[in-house]
């Protein structure tokens, strides 16, 4: 890959922006191969302008990988990520996914588009839309689950099937029904009622993974339940039904 020298770049930020390191010192593996690569006496000397040949390392094809992969690839990440999780546990701030760019003029659109996407990543029969199983299978995430609890795993998967489903169509789950639940999630309600309901500063396009996880926790009856049960109803019913 080749790659143009910009004013203030040093080797070291290039191989940092460019290459997947886990450490200084993959960094700084990387920084002599592109020192080498590109005939480079002296890795502190480098000239704005010049072009450079960037060889594709291991850590590069993970990098490039990494770019490629699709937002619902990534939304699996974030949500299934070790740190997010030992994070929650242990009671830490966790970094939020940022489903894209905020802009209020095209939210909905944006918001539906992405949530038809990751609707399509777990869509086995290709009717763009989740049956119970395909939910079971996107819930899960391909984990083994031990005979003894499946029972058990079903019937909550079986629940939150059903607190996703706010439209006619109980058998199924569509783009604009998950697209609701991610509003929902996303929204600051604590802000929205503060400031008498002004959506600009209450929505940001991004997801804090223990407000996302959170409603696959909400015990039904609760007012809490029903009081995101009618924003998510009322999202649809103003941005998607029609």
């Amino acid at each position: 890959m080749n790659y143009t020298i910009a004013s203030g770049d040093c080797l070291w930020n290039i191989a940092k922006n460019n290459y997947d390191c886990k450490s200084n010192a993959e960094i700084m593996q990387v920084v002599n191969q592109i020192a080498e690569e590109n005939q480079i006496k002296d890795i502190n000397i480098i000239y704005t302008g010049a072009k450079l040949n960037l060889p594709e390392t291991d850590q590069f094809i993970a990098s490039k990988a990494a770019e490629e992969k699709t937002k619902a690839d990534k939304f699996d990440d974030w949500t299934n990520g070790e740190d997010n999780f030992n994070a929650v546990v242990a009671g830490e701030e966790v970094e939020e996914f940022e489903m894209f760019d905020l802009d209020l003029s095209t939210y909905s659109t944006d918001l539906k588009e992405f949530s038809q996407e990751y609707i399509d990543k777990y869509d086995e029969d290709g009717d763009g839309t989740w049956n119970i199983q395909e939910f079971t299978n996107m819930a899960s995430a391909g984990a083994e689950i031990d005979e003894e609890y499946k029972d058990e795993y079903q019937a909550l998967y079986q629940q939150l099937f059903e607190n996703l489903n706010i439209d006619d169509n109980a058998d199924a789950i569509n783009a604009a029904e998950f697209a609701s639940f991610l509003y929902t999630a996303d929204v600051d309600w604590d802000n929205f009622y503060e400031t008498d309901g002004d959506v600009a500063s209450s929505i940001d396009g991004k997801l804090d993974y223990l407000n996302y996880q959170s409603f696959s926790s909400l015990d039904r009856g609760t007012e809490q339940y029903e009081n995101h049960q009618y924003q998510k109803k009322a999202f649809f019913d103003n941005f998607y039904a029609a």
